[in-house]
């Protein structure tokens, strides 16, 4: 449900997603074209990440639970 994600967190996540890539790269000029590309400097989006992934998808779910909850289908 990523489309229900508000910008910041969107660029949060594409960030997260980056930083994982860029890590797996093997030479310096590639993790940075990585970052530079898909990261973001925004500092509220980086906020979002500072308690670690899991508590930002944590927090990005019950948001969209909260003001998207008709919208979104749990297959129990």
């Amino acid at each position: 449900y990523m489309g229900l994600l508000g910008l910041k967190e969107k660029m949060a996540q594409k960030h997260h997603f980056a930083t994982v890539k860029s890590d797996s790269a093997n030479n310096s000029r590639l993790k940075d074209m990585i970052l530079r590309q898909w990261g973001t400097k925004d500092k509220e989006s980086l906020d979002l990440l500072d308690n670690g992934y899991e508590e930002f998808k944590r927090i990005s779910a019950e948001k969209i639970m909260r003001e998207h909850g008709d919208k979104v289908f749990i297959n129990n």
